[in-house]
Order: C-alpha cells, then structure tokens, then sequence
C-alpha cells in the first residue's frame, strides 16, 4: 500500500484595480509536488514559461526548479525540470524563489536560500530551459533575490522574514 501523497496548487487571481482579487472560478491551474510555490513567469520567444519551485515526486524528494509553456496563461503544459538540487525533503529547500533573467548571451537562474537564509546562488545556462549543468557563476548575499533592469542599469532585490524591509542595490555583472 502506497503512502499518502501532497501535493501544492498552482492558482490563477486577476484584477482590474490591483486592490481587489478574484480566484479563477474554475479552481487551480495545476497541481505538483510537495510545497510547489514561488510562480515566475516569463515570456520567452512566443510562449510563457512559468518557473517555480517543487520537489521532484508528490511526497518529497529532490528540490527542483520546475518548468511549464502556455499560450494564454490558463492552459499550462505538463511539467518539466529545469534544475535538480541534490538535497531532498519537504520543506522549502535551495530551489525557493527562482529567478531567471537574459543578459548578454546567456540566461542566469537566481534561487535560494543557498548558504544560509540570505544567499542567493546565481548559475548560466545557454538554454533558460535547462540548468541542470550550469555553471555556478555567483553568490549574492540577499534573499529571494529578483532582478530588476532601468535602461542600462541593473539592480537585485532582497526581502524576507525578518529582514525589515525590501532592499535594492545595484547589479554589477562580471566577465
């Protein structure tokens, strides 16, 4: 007899006023494995991807960084890995808060907590669809790491628990 399987949703809220939310009637998105949270979405070529963190079976496993496509951003297709970590359990794990950004040539994949709650692992990638030999290629002492881009500046985001805030500072990218 197998054993009682967990499973987290993936769910749809939109909004004309950015004050007040309303669920997609018609339930959640999708379902995946042990503590799937963290969606960012991106539109690469003529698709969205939707990465976010989950483990690599329902009841636990590896912590992963997971992928879907979608046309219109209701229909999601089957899951895919795009990054295995080789730590395994059921709790959030170093694949949380996944970021993922184009610059020049490259793709890079920020997740965390890597080395302790505020650090953040950066790895390059030639396919934003497939980390899983990229090379480590940076640490940035921040959590939940985002990337926002002004023109030619670049800049990374920090927040948490306890960490008093939203910080901001600048990127520099290295050779």
């Amino acid at each position: 007899m197998a054993g009682p399987t967990t499973t987290s949703t993936i769910n749809l809220a939109t909004s004309t006023d950015l004050v007040t939310w309303t669920r997609r009637p018609e339930g959640p998105l999708f379902r995946d494995g042990y503590d799937a949270r963290d969606p960012f979405v991106i539109r690469i070529d003529d698709q969205w991807v939707m990465y976010y963190t989950a483990t690599s079976e329902p009841d636990g496993g590896n912590h992963t960084v997971m992928y879907r496509t979608s046309d219109d951003l209701v229909t999601w297709s089957e899951r895919r890995t795009v990054f295995t970590d080789p730590e395994v359990g059921t709790f959030g794990g170093g694949t949380e808060s996944q970021f993922v950004v184009a610059h020049d040539g490259g793709w890079y994949l920020f997740i965390g907590p890597r080395g302790g709650y505020v650090g953040t692992d950066v790895f390059r990638s030639d396919d934003p669809f497939d980390f899983s030999g990229a090379e480590l290629v940076g640490h940035i002492d921040a959590h939940a790491a985002e990337v926002v881009r002004d023109g030619d500046d670049w800049f990374v985001t920090s927040a948490g628990w306890d960490q008093g805030g939203l910080y901001v500072a600048p990127l520099r990218w290295g050779s």
